[in-house]
Parts: C-alpha cells; sequence; structure tokens
C-alpha cells in the first residue's frame, strides 16, 4: 500500500520538473518528494513529505568519483553545463572522465536517476567507483537490512548490507570461497531508512551491475555506489550508463513500506505467468506413483513423461541448462591420483562441450579465462571430476544455439510423445569471473576491476542473466515458462526473467531466506525440494515441519533426495512408497492451502501486527474472491501467545461483520473489534504455524466449497487417466514398457512375469541398507517356473551401492534363476562388499524373447544387522484399481456429487444463511454417506480408496460451509494435552446446539495406546482409557466428530485434538545456587501430576557424603497441577568441593518417579576467578560493548553485571582469563547465575556462559557454551563440566549478550579444577525415611 505517498500530496501534483531555481540551484521533485542541487553539484536540501531531512547534514556532492588504480580518493562531479532535466554535466578533475546525469519525476512518486559515465574512447581500461549521495539527518532513525532486521541509526556508525561477491554464487558448493579481490555487493535490491518518514532508494533489477548503498552516520549522508571498470571493449567504449529510483514510502512499514512502492514503480518485473501453481517433481514419473494429482504437482522438472503429465494438466520443463559443464577424465581416479596437467584437462572439457552440443569449438568460444588467460577450469567431486563456468551471452555460440534448439525441443517432444513441451529449467545458471576481454562486447553489465591482476573482468552470472531474460522474452511470447534451481542464493538481477522460483532446501529454511525469495518474487510461485535422508533422519514430524514452515510463507513444499543428489544413491523420496503414503494426509492438508495462498498473491505490508516479537505475520490477498489470508510463525521452541491486530480499513474488510476462521488447528477465533481493528488473541506452538482467514461468512463458505468441488474433480480426472492402470505391489514399480502381472494363491499375492509376446518385464525398487560397515548381505528370492525357455536373463540383479567422500560406486550382481517349469524354490545369493553398503536396486526380470511364465513368491535382502530390508517383500500391499463393475456408476455418482458441491456454493454466494443453502449443503451429507455404504457394501474400500480420500475432504469443508449457515463456531475438543500411562480422561466434543436442526457427537482415538472407543457418560462426557503397555511419547490422536443434520443426511464436522502419553508422574531437580553466607546449595525440585486425579506426593533428596540429607517433605497435587519447591541441603562436615552428584524419589500412591542432577559445589576457598560477585565493580574484568554494576539486582551480595542491547545487532559482554597451568589434565568447572529481561534473539549461545580453553601446548577448545534461555526469567544457574583431553593454560571465561536484544544480569561466577575425572563423583545418599515402593509397571 501506498498510503504514504498519498497523504503527502499525490493526489495534488504527480510531478515536477525542473523550474524551482535559485542562484541556479534546482528543484527535482515527484509525490512526496524534492530534491534540490545547487550551482556546484551539490545536494543542498531534500523534503519527503514537506519534511526536511538535511537539517544538520552538510550539503553532499551529488556523484562523486574515484579512479582505484590511482587512489582511494573520491573527486566531486563539478557542473559544467546543462540542469537534471536535460542532463546535467559534470566533470570530475584529474580523471580525464565525465557524467551527465538526469533526475525526473514520475507518476508513481518517484525521482529517477540516470547517469551516462564516459571516458576518453580510447583510454586503457581501468576500475572506477561512482558513488551518489543524499544528505540525511538520520540520528534515532532506523536502517532496514531487510524484512525482518532494522538498527537504530546512532552517531559515529555505518550502516550497510551486503553481501561478500563470490565466484560461483549460485553454487552451493563453493558457498565457503568468497573472492577476497572483489569486496562486496547490496544483499537487496531496495533499501530504506525510516524516521518522521519514509526514504527508498532502489536499483532496478533489470539492469546488472554490482552496487552497495549505505548510511554514514558520521558523515550524515546515503550514498549509492557502483563498482566498475571502463574498458574501450567493450560495446561502447569506455562508456556505461547507471539508474535508480529515490523514493518515498511509508515509514511505519520500514522495508516492507519500501518493497510496496518499488512494485508499483516496477510491475512488469513481478508479473506472474503461472496461473494454477503447484509443487516441484524432479525427474520422477508421475505415472508411477498412485493417485499423483492428489499430490497438487505443479511442475515437472525433466520432462519424462510430457503427454501424461499433459492429461494431469502438470507443466513439464526440460533441463535446459545448468551451473557449470562437468567432465570425467578417462582413466583418472580423482581419489588417488593428482590432477592431470591443463593441457588435459582442456583437452577433456573440449570433448565434454562437443558431445553435450555437438558443436565443434563450443568450449573454446565460450570458456571463461582467468587472470593469467587461461581456460578456467576447477577440480570438483561427485558429478564429475572436472568442472567450468561459460559465457551464456545470447549473442555468444552457446547462448545462441541454446535459444534456438528450445523451439526446435518444443517441436520434436510434440511429435515425439503428442505431448505440449510447457517450458524450461536451469539447474542455476553459469556464474565465475571472466577475463576474457574478446567477450566484453558482449556483455550487457559493466565490467568489474581487479586491484591484484590489475584487470577488468566480467561477473559472468550477469551474461547468464542476459541470456534469461532473452529465453523469458522467446519462451513467454509461445506460452512457455521458465524455471531455475538455486532461487535463495540468486541474484535479483535474475528474478524478472524467472516463471517459477525453485530451491532445494535443508529442513529449516531461514526467515532471511524466505524474505529474501519473497522480496523478489512477490507473486511469482516459490517451489522447494527438500534434501536430505528421508530413511533415517527425516520422518513424518520433519516433513510436517517443513510443509507448515513453507506455508508460513506461501512456497510450496517439495520433496527430492539426498543432499547432493549423486552421493545419495537409491535415497530419492518420490521412489519409496512407504514414505509418501505415510505422509500423504499431510499433503491433502497442506497443498492446497498453499495453494490457496500462492493464488491469492503474497503482499509485503501485512497491516497486521504480532504482540508477540517471535511471531510473525505475513498477507496474501485479497485475490479475486476478495479473502485476505495471514500466516503467523513462530520461530521459538516455545508456545507463544501473541495478540493480532488488523488494520482491517486497510484491508477493505468491515471490521463490524468480518468473520475470522484457523485452519491449521481449526480452533475458533473470536476478534475483539474496536474502530476499524480487530484483535485476535491465539497460541502458537513451538516451530507452530497458523493460518487466518478474513472474510465474510459467505466468502468462507464459497472458498470451502471450491475447495471440496476441485478435490472432486481432481479424483475424476485421476480414475480417468489411469483407467486401465493394472493393479501394482506397493513398493514395486514397473519397469518402463514392461509391467508385471499379479496372481493370487489363496490369501497370498505373486508377482507374475510371463513370456509369449509380452516383451521384457521387471520390477524394481531400492532397498535402504546404510551398512554401518561392511558386511555380507544375502539375497533370497522363491519363486516358482511353467514352461521357461528361451535366450535372454531371467534373473534378480541386485545394483549395490556404496559411496565415498566425493562419488558413489555401483556394482550388479545377478541372481539368475532356472529355466524351464519347476515349484516353488528358494535361491540365494550371498553379496561380499568391500564397503557398507548404502542401498540396493533390485529388480527381478524376464528378458523379451523368453517363454513361459515365472511367478515369484517373495524377495528379501538380510545381513546381519537387519533381517529384511525390502518392503513388501512378500507382495502382501497393492494398489488396486476400482472395480470395473463399479466404474460407471462411481463417474455418474461422483459427478452429480460434484455437481451439488457448486450448486451449493452459488447458493452461499447468494444467501448463505437461507434455507436453499443449508439444504444443499445437507444434501451433498446425504450424497456421501450413500456413497460410503455403497463401496462398504462393495467391499471395495482398496480400489476406491482415493473416493472415500476425497469424500473425506467433501464433508470437512462442507461440515464448516455448513456450520457457517448456521452461524455456530467450530467443535472443540475438551481434552488435556498430556494423558498419562493407564489413566482414564474425561474428553467431550462440544458444539453449539440448535433446535432447527439435530446434532450428535461421537469420539473414536487412532493409536494403539488407547483404546479406540471412549466410553460414553452422562452430560456429554467421555472416557478415554489410556493402556498400561503405552509408552511415555506416544501419541494418541483423538476424533470428534459432530453430526449435523437428521440421520441418512447428515454432514459431520471433524475436529482432531493430538494427545501426548507422558508418565503418570514426572520429577526434575536443578541447583539454584550457593548461599555465600553458609554455603547451603538450595535445589528447585520439580513434580507434576499428569493424572486425572488428585494425589499426594512424597519428596526424598539424596545428596553426596559430606552433606546434611533433608528431611522428606509432601506436598498435594491437583490433575496436571506442577510445582517447584526449594530445597535446600547443607553441608556437613568436610563436604567435597566440585561435583555433586543429587537425586530425588517421589512417590504418589502406586507411581514413583526419579531425577538425578550433577551440580557444582564451588566454595569461596575453591574459586579461581577474581572478583566473583562483581562486588568490587569491574576489577579484574573486561569488556565491550554496553556493559555497567548494577547495585539494584544482584543474586548474592548487593551488586551484579549488567550487559544491555538496545538492538539484536549488539555485542556486550564481559570476560575474565584464569591462569591454570595444568601439569595433566583435570576437569574444569564453571558457574554463573544469570537473568533476563526481554532478551530476543536466535536460540543459541548469543546468551550463555562461554569458555575458551587453551593448552599448555597451544592448541584451543574453543566455545564450549551453557546457552540461557531467552525472555524474561528469574535468576537462574547455568553450569558447566569440561573435560580437557590435555594440560589446560588458561581459561577465559565470557559471559555473553551477542547478536540478541535485551538486558541480562550475571553474578556468582566460579570456576575451579575438579580433583576427580569426568564421571567420577561421590554417589548420594538418602534419608532411609524416604524409601517407597516402587511402581510395579516399572
Amino acid at each position: 500500500m501506498r498510503s504514504l505517498i498519498m497523504t503527502m500530496g499525490f493526489s495534488l501534483v504527480l510531478f515536477l520538473l525542473a523550474g524551482l531555481r535559485a542562484a541556479d540551484a534546482e528543484t527535482v521533485a515527484a509525490g512526496g518528494l524534492a530534491l534540490t542541487v545547487d550551482e556546484a553539484g551539490r545536494v543542498v536540501r531534500l523534503e519527503v513529505g514537506a519534511k526536511d531531512v538535511t537539517a544538520a547534514a552538510a550539503p553532499a556532492p551529488l556523484v562523486e568519483l574515484a579512479d582505484v588504480t590511482r587512489g582511494p580518493d573520491f573527486v566531486p562531479g563539478t557542473r559544467t553545463a546543462g540542469d537534471l532535466a536535460s542532463g546535467l554535466e559534470l566533470a570530475f578533475e584529474g580523471l580525464e572522465a565525465d557524467a551527465s546525469v538526469t533526475a525526473r519525476g514520475l507518476a508513481e512518486g518517484a525521482v529517477r536517476f540516470t547517469c551516462r559515465l564516459a571516458g576518453r574512447e580510447d583510454a586503457p581500461a581501468r576500475g572506477l567507483v561512482l558513488r551518489f549521495g543524499f544528505p540525511i539527518n538520520a540520528a534515532g532513525w532506523r536502517w532496514h537490512d531487510d524484512m525482518q532486521t532494522s538498527r537504530v541509526v546512532a552517531e559515529g556508525q555505518t550502516y550497510e548490507n551486503v553481501r561478500p561477491l563470490r565466484e560461483w554464487p549460485d553454487l552451493p558448493e563453493w558457498a565457503d570461497r568468497p573472492s577476497l579481490r572483489l569486496g562486496s555487493a547490496n544483499r537487496n535490491f531496495c533499501t530504506v531508512l525510516t524516521g518522521p518518514v519514509g526514504l527508498g532508494l532502489a536499483s532496478p533489477i533489470d539492469k546488472p551491475c554490482i552496487f552497495r548503498t549505505s548510511y554514514d552516520a558520521s558523515q550524515r549522508r546515503l550514498y549509492l555506489v557502483y563498482d566498475l571498470a571502463l574498458s574501450p571493449d567493450t560495446r561502447k567504449p569506455n562508456q556505461w550508463t547507471f539508474e535508480f529510483d529515490l523514493y518515498p514510502c511509508d515509514p511505519d512499514w520500514g522495508f516492507r513500506g519500501g518493497l510496496d512502492v518499488y512494485y508499483h514503480l516496477h510491475p512488469e518485473l513481478f508479473t506472474n505467468h503461472v496461473k494454477r501453481p503447484g509443487q516441484w517433481m524432479a525427474f520422477s514419473k508421475l505415472s508411477q506413483i498412485d493417485n499423483a494429482n492428489e499430490f497438487l504437482f505443479g511442475v515437472q522438472w525433466g520432462a519424462p513423461e510430457v503427454a501424461y503429465d499433459d492429461k494431469l494438466g502438470v507443466p513439464s520443463v526440460v533441463y535446459l541448462t545448468h551451473a557449470g559443464q562437468f567432465a570425467r577424465i578417462a582413466g583418472y581416479d580423482p581419489e588417488t591420483q593428482p590432477l592431470p596437467g591443463r593441457d588435459r584437462l582442456v583437452e577433456t572439457m573440449t570433448e565434454a562441450f562437443r558431445r553435450t552440443t555437438g558443436e565443434e569449438g563450443m568450449f573454446p568460444a565460450v570458456a571463461l579465462f582467468d587472470a593469467q588467460g587461461h581456460p578456467d577450469i576447477r577440480k570438483t567431486q561427485a558429478y564429475g571430476h572436472i568442472i567450468a563456468q561459460f559465457n551464456m551471452a545470447p549473442s555468444l555460440p552457446y547462448g545462441k544455439l541454446l535459444l534456438e534448439r528450445a523451439a526446435q525441443r518444443t517441436d520434436r517432444m510434440r511429435a515425439q510423445s503428442g505431448g505440449a513441451l510447457d517450458g524450461f529449467g536451469y539447474d542455476g545458471l553459469s556464474t565465475g569471473l571472466n577475463y576474457r576481454k574478446e567477450h566484453f562486447r558482449h556483455s550487457a553489465a559493466p565490467p568489474l576491476w581487479d586491484p591484484v591482476a590489475k584487470k577488468p573482468l566480467l561477473n559472468n552470472h550477469f551474461d547468464s542473466c542476459a541470456f534469461a531474460r532473452a529465453a523469458a522474452e522467446s519462451f513467454r511470447a509461445r506460452g512457455q515458462i521458465s524455471v531455475m534451481n538455486g532461487a535463495l542464493h540468486a541474484s535479483f538481477f535474475v528474478a524478472p526473467w524467472l516463471d517459477v522460483f525453485g530451491a532445494e532446501t535443508g529442513l529449516r529454511i531461514s526467515r532471511e531466506a524466505f524474505n529474501y525469495v519473497r522480496s523478489i518474487s512477490r507473486h511469482k510461485p516459490v517451489v522447494t525440494l527438500l534434501k536430505g535422508n528421508f530413511e533415517q533422519v527425516y520422518g513424518r514430524d520433519e516433513i510436517e515441519l517443513f510443509m507448515k514452515r513453507s506455508l508460513a510463507y506461501g512456497v510450496f513444499p517439495g520433496f527430492f533426495d539426498w543432499f547432493t543428489s549423486a552421493l545419495g544413491p537409491g535415497g530419492r523420496y518420490w521412489d519409496h512408497p512407504r514414505y509418501y503414503e505415510r505422509d500423504r494426509d499431510l499433503f491433502r492438508k497442506y497443498m492446497p492451502l498453499v495453494q490457496t495462498l500462492a493464488v491469492a498473491g503474497w503482499e509485503p505490508i501485512t497491516h497486521a501486527r504480532s504482540s508477540h516479537e517471535r511471531v510473525f505475520v505475513e498477507r496474501f490477498g485479497p485475490g479475486g474472491d476478495d479473502i485476505v489470508w495471514l500466516t503467523l510463525l513462530n520461530e521459538d521452541a516455545q508456545r507463544r501467545a501473541t495478540t493480532i491486530t488488523i488494520d482491517a480499513a486497510a484491508l477493505r474488510l468491515d471490521a463490524e461483520t468480518v468473520a475470522c476462521a484457523e485452519l491449521i488447528v481449526g480452533e475458533a477465533v473470536k476478534p475483539r473489534r474496536s474502530a476499524g481493528r480487530l484483535e485476535l488473541d491465539l497460541d502458537v506452538e513451538g516451530d507452530g504455524v497458523r493460518l487466518l482467514c478474513l472474510s465474510t461468512p459467505a466468502q468462507a463458505a464459497a472458498w470451502r466449497l471450491a475447495q471440496a468441488r476441485d478435490a472432486v474433480e481432481r479424483g475424476i480426472q485421476m480414475r480417468e487417466v489411469d483407467a486401465d492402470k493394472p493393479p501394482l505391489a506397493v513398493s514395486w514399480h514397473p519397469a518402463e514398457g514392461g509391467a508385471y502381472l499379479r496372481e493370487s494363491a489363496g490369501e497370498e499375492q505373486r508377482i507374475v512375469l510371463r513370456g509369449d509376446g509380452h516383451g521384457r518385464q521387471s520390477a524394481w525398487q531400492w532397498a535402504m541398507l546404510f551398512q554401518p560397515e561392511a558386511a555380507p548381505v544375502t539375497l533370497r528370492v522363491r519363486a516358482a517356473g511353467e514352461n521357461l525357455a528361451g535366450k535372454g536373463p531371467l534373473r534378480v540383479r541386485a545394483r549395490w551401492a556404496w559411496v565415498s567422500p566425493g562419488f558413489s560406486h555401483y556394482e550388479d550382481v545377478d541372481l539368475d534363476l532356472p529355466k524351464g517349469t519347476y515349484d516353488y524354490q528358494d535361491f540365494e545369493l550371498t553379496i561380499a562388499p568391500a564397503h557398507p553398503v548404502r542401498a540396493i536396486h533390485l529388480a527381478p526380470e524376464m528378458g523379451a524373447d523368453l517363454t513361459g511364465t515365472l511367478r515369484i513368491a517373495s524377495i528379501t535382502l538380510g545381513d546381519r544387522f537387519r533381517d529384511d530390508y525390502v518392503h513388501n517383500a512378500r507382495f502382501s500391499a497393492w494398489y488396486e484399481p476400482v472395480p470395473r463393475a463399479m466404474r460407471d456408476r462411481l463417474a455418474a455418482e461422483t459427478q452429480a456429487l460434484n455437481g451439488a458441491i457448486e450448486a451449493a456454493r452459488q447458493a452461499a454466494l447468494g444467501d448463505l444463511s437461507g434455507k436453499r443453502a443449508r439444504d444443499l449443503l445437507l444434501g451433498i451429507g446425504a450424497r456421501t454417506t450413500a456413497l460410503r455404504q455403497w463401496i462398504d457394501r462393495e467391499k471395495a474400500a482398496d480400489g476406491c480408496r482415493r473416493v472415500l480420500r476425497d469424500v473425506d475432504t467433501v464433508e470437512d469443508h462442507v461440515g464448516a460451509a455448513l456450520l457457517a449457515a448456521l452461524g455456530l463456531s467450530p467443535p472443540e475438543l475438551e481434552a488435556p494435552a498430556r494423558v498419562a500411562v493407564g489413566d482414564a480422561v474425561p474428553v467431550r466434543a462440544v458444539v453449539s446446539p440448535r433446535e432447527d436442526i439435530p446434532v450428535r457427537t461421537r469420539l473414536r482415538v487412532e493409536g494403539e495406546a488407547a483404546d479406540p472407543h471412549p466410553e460414553a457418560g452422562p452430560g456429554g462426557w467421555s472416557t478415554l482409557r489410556i493402556r498400561n503397555s503405552a509408552q511415555a511419547g506416544d501419541r494418541v490422536k483423538l476424533l470428534g466428530e459432530v453430526l449435523l443434520g437428521p440421520e441418512g443426511r447428515s454432514v459431520p464436522v471433524r475436529t482432531t485434538r493430538e494427545l501426548t502419553v507422558v508418565p503418570p508422574l514426572e520429577a526434575s531437580l536443578a541447583s539454584l545456587g550457593r548461599s555465600a553466607e553458609t554455603g547451603a546449595m538450595t535445589l528447585a525440585v520439580t513434580v507434576r501430576n499428569n493424572l486425572a486425579r488428585p494425589g499426594k506426593a512424597r519428596i526424598s533428596v539424596g545428596v553426596p557424603p559430606g552433606w546434611q540429607i533433608p528431611a522428606p517433605q509432601e506436598t498435594g497435587l491437583q490433575p496436571g497441577e506442577e510445582k517447584t519447591l526449594p530445597i535446600v541441603a547443607a553441608p556437613g562436615r568436610a563436604p567435597r568441593a566440585g561435583r555433586m552428584e543429587l537425586s530425588i524419589e517421589v512417590v504418589m500412591g502406586e507411581h514413583t518417579a526419579r531425577a538425578a542432577a550433577t551440580a557444582l559445589w564451588i566454595p569461596p576457598a575453591a574459586n579461581l576467578v577474581k572478583n566473583p560477585g562483581f562486588e568490587e565493580g569491574l576489577t579484574s574484568w573486561g569488556g565491550s560493548g554496553s556493559f555497567s554494576i548494577d547495585t539494584a539486582a544482584a543474586c548474592s551480595g548487593s551488586a551484579s553485571l549488567r550487559l544491555d542491547n538496545a538492538e539484536r545487532t549488539g555485542r556486550a559482554q564481559v570476560s575474565q582469563s584464569v591462569s591454570l597451568n595444568q601439569k595433566r589434565p583435570a576437569p574444569v568447572l564453571v558457574r554463573v547465575a544469570s537473568r533476563a529481561e526481554n532478551v530476543a534473539g536466535e536460540p543459541g549461545s548469543g546468551y550463555s556462559l562461554y569458555v575458551d580453553i587453551y593448552y599448555t601446548d597451544g592448541t584451543p577448545l574453543y566455545g564450549q557454551h551453557k546457552a540461557f534461555p531467552a525472555g524474561t526469567t528469574q535468576w537462574q544457574v547455568g553450569e558447566l563440566v569440561i573435560q580437557p583431553e590435555k594440560p589446560v593454560r588458561n581459561v577465559n571465561i565470557y559471559l555473553l549478550l551477542r547478536g540478541m536484544a535485551g538486558t541480562a544480569w550475571f553474578d556468582d561466577v566460579a570456576m575451579m579444577e575438579d580433583a576427580l575425572p569426568a564421571g567420577q563423583s561421590a554417589p548420594p545418599s538418602r534419608n532411609p525415611g524416604g524409601a517407597t515402593p516402587v511402581d510395579a509397571r516399572k
């Protein structure tokens, strides 16, 4: 929104140009911005919203130039002629260069500057720094690094947000190798300063160049700097032109306000060309995934089966180019041999380019040259032995060839497959540095200067951006799209020419990365591919976490393979049905929501704010349906409560009538309404996401019904496309063109390979072993043959793979099966690997020339670590097709259901609360009930599995729409979040009753930890029984169903709640520190009653010898109550300093809980820290940042250390070094007390007790730390036990508050050497009076 621009007189004067002159000064203005330049070419005044922001700031030269070949000094541009309207001519004394600068006001409220910089046409190349300066007194304003981070401008500081330039910036494999020669460039294209007003400064992202912005508070100037070289070899010799915009923006929205204005200045750069986006599939065939369109794929990378993708409406893109050409050197072993010489490398790479392009001389024409003039070829791994970047400029042979062949490939694909190719994909774009002068004239970006080699060079990625531009213009004209991998790391200069932004990622994409890719894509779809270990690390919880975090930014979560694809044999997610079947319901839940947000469109200004700084808000829409969507992301591990304040008027919502629904958890949200604003109170679980729908009830109901309709339509489409698909054994993929058959023998199922004209037949599966060490693997096959004859293979091929640090290695081993006729026999083959096996590709196969029948009853694979690694080894699970006898009726029933849903949607938009809408919604309930009953009678649940899932979706959405029609809130499940082993827990589903419509409820349970059907009781309550066999950590899924309407026409409204099984009684123990006066230790004993009934707990404490045993204590606990009791342990005779082993035993009825802890007892005599309690001020301590002594707060004594950071960028700390000079290693014990107030920032070592150790041999042990929780806390103790490997010379103790905002206090620092080795300490003894029976179930 551009509310500030509009209030600044946008409606009065959109722009003014030159004409306000005084003493040859001139002013250029647009909207709320006015800039005055005097006769000397200096900026003397800058007004934003009628406020003079130059007050107390000295005039600044508008343009300055430095010739880095001569020195670092800038020469101001002096005015020689002209004006800003037609061209202000400037000269730079002694630099043999001049500039012409124009400034013009735009209707959108910005001033656009254009600067042509030129030197003598035949002058030699040189490096220059071109700088624009604007005097601004921004003390106390905020510098915005991006959407999430801003800093208060302080006197004497310089503010910027830059990244080191990298030679190959789009390749994560080289992310740790910045080129030290090239300096830095802006992370974002938009720079924003805000105070009483807001000011934006931005470079157009369709004109690549290297630029930096900064605010220098000491000079009170906002700078824009271009790094470049002028060269006689460029298209225009020794000349280049630059452009940027200066504009006002809304100060209340900071960086987001600056982005919003930029999007309105350059709408053409952010046009979305993909109207129905979805998730990203890489290479796997959709035809081999059961009910593939259920996963909402939106782009198929690799186009393996274009015609099939077209039937599903999934755009197919082919792999067009990538970031670098890989090559393998014949006869070369990279793990034992040195890299061959340059001539061999050039010869190998030349041949690789010839094979790839089919063209002679391609690599010599497009190779990048290094500073010595040689082709730049680097050693690599995984995908090849060497890699070379190349110049993709569209006027050079490689880029030209790709553009020509793109059209040819489109035509060829249509002719070969009958399908339409929808676009092209870039696996990154070529990058690198290019010193090759004959390429300069082909570049659309200015060269850079290498101050070490003293030569000009090209940032080759900018030429790749030029290729992407030419390709996008060509593709879009043909209705095709472009997709690029690497968007999270990519330059924003490629963004205008991408239609889909892709990124291979890890599990937790940072918010900074999300913010960046959203800022450069705006409404365009962003898709990801999660990389990692799906077999051992990423389970269902991790998949859902990835989906939820992606949803928060309207980004499509996708799933691929190993961290480095070439090092992950068998690791592809979509090759394993057991992965995606486990997660299928998550896809059905989250993918339609992501698609909804993507279609609505991300907007930078949210018009909604969260009261908790760790709960972040994003907005999508309003789109064509006028619905506004808000996502909330809690970055903390702890649950956070927040109040969301929404400016309804700014979102064009009626604050008095707008309804709010939460769609992830499904909880009721009741806003408070006041003066055009809404306030919503929400709890967001740790790492949680909430999705809010803001709309009228009718709009929300219509959206719900559209979702139901779409689900049914996709099911109809899938059944039509796969009408002829045969039954398939789960996890056994049919080979292309060679599907296997099925045969039943009683309850057992067989895979059948049959000759006689059926062609080659095979199936395949990856078995994932991850052997910890090499061990024999036995393949066992049980099979029978009938009249098997002919030439060709009859076997089970096992292709086993192992992985070295740089490469994957494969070896094929065949278990040959006999021909002829024979009954079922067991065949066996043992693989004796020399390396640990990662995975084995299993493929039973019958050659095309064989006749007869092979029946396979089982295929197993085992070793000494596991009996069997094969999924569905005995073919018991099958994907059944819809029974043929049901197909016609099912098609008619689902079409009729779809029509009924659309009729209800139209009625809801007309009069949601009217009788017609209600009757139509109840009619859908009648249809779904009848459909379920029919499928059940036919015993066709497996064949109709998709229909039943779609019916669930329909009922969920129709139920929500019916609630809205009836004016009812969603039902709520009343149940505790934690349930105890063996307990009987009261639960119920609650919904407001209606006299005019029957309402019934029922409950059921999923999971083995509880009885499946809660027992009904009075008052709508039921009893949920947790089984005695349940284990702590088990999950119980409680499902509540409210049936609205009469029998046979009721619509179910479902709600779920996941309950966590916990022990009946829990206890924990922690140290609260030592009394300075008595030496006594105060222990915090926490006990929690997890039962649904009250109890009395008896607590016994165990302490080591030399300590007085505390008397047992008793306390009453209500259901679910947690209490923390302080218990004092006093020293007795001669207690040993050092580690104390403490224990507690808590008994409540038949239940017992135990806990133990190690505390440090460091009496004053043993403490090696000087001035440990800061009673002597800062004596013996040194520090940096904002630190002081606070005599109003202390854990003990009368003083403590206080660290303050006003911003998260603050780095407050103090430290002390303690000399030990150990003769032999001995444990080092360190402790400190700390408390926090409003500490905020990323969890980690930023707020911590931090210790570095230096050994007597000079080597270090860095980073031992105890982190404290952020937020506001009472005094707490942090302790470290460090076991050094070698004798310690000295220990550096740091008390830190770095990278976090807020205030932290530290007190009672202590350190000592422990005489006992780590792991040894005196065991605790307990008061015999505290002995109690042990829980029999344990």
